[in-house]
């Protein structure tokens, strides 16, 4: 039921997107190189960056964010116990540029949700992990929003799953 809900929402989200007047960008990895734009927005954190994370295996995608920790930026992330959470995948290296917790709740199997937020004023929400995989090999889905309001809701249910999890 949570899964269908879930669904339910992404949906009428991104209607809303395709009706509305925000800033926004809607791409499929049909018309865009995932891996480029990714890096391309992710190279325009300056502050923070909050992110979802269900599998984090991308080599070129942890130099660029770990570049971005270097220069100051402060990652919270929140990372699959199961999928995201091992010595294979990255997301514990970011300990040390922020806060990295595991997703692991007797509620859900899995963080399935994909959710990047810059600065807290871009997100960058889709379908695609942040692995080979979903780079080179999927037909993914990302919208680029950049809407304080929609930001700032993301944010908030951000915050509600992090601390939950810390």
């Amino acid at each position: 039921m949570k899964s269908i809900t879930f669904i339910v929402i992404l949906f009428v989200s991104i209607l809303m997107l395709v009706f509305s007047k925000m800033d926004y960008e809607l791409h499929t990895s049909w018309d865009v190189d995932f891996e480029n734009y990714l890096i391309e927005n992710l190279q325009k954190a300056t502050e923070s960056i909050d992110a979802f994370v269900y599998k984090f295996k991308s080599d070129t995608i942890y130099d660029v964010l770990k570049q971005k920790g270097k220069d100051g930026v402060y990652f919270r992330l929140i990372c699959d116990v199961n999928e995201a959470w091992n010595e294979e995948q990255y997301c514990q290296k970011f300990a040390k540029y922020g806060e990295v917790v595991s997703f692991e709740t007797k509620n859900f199997d899995k963080l399935h949700a994909k959710g990047i937020l810059i600065d807290k004023e871009l997100l960058l929400i889709g379908s695609n992990n942040l692995d080979k995989s979903s780079i080179n090999d999927n037909m993914e889905i990302l919208a680029a929003i950049n809407d304080t309001s929609i930001a700032k809701t993301f944010e908030d249910n951000f915050n509600t799953v992090f601390d939950a999890m810390k």
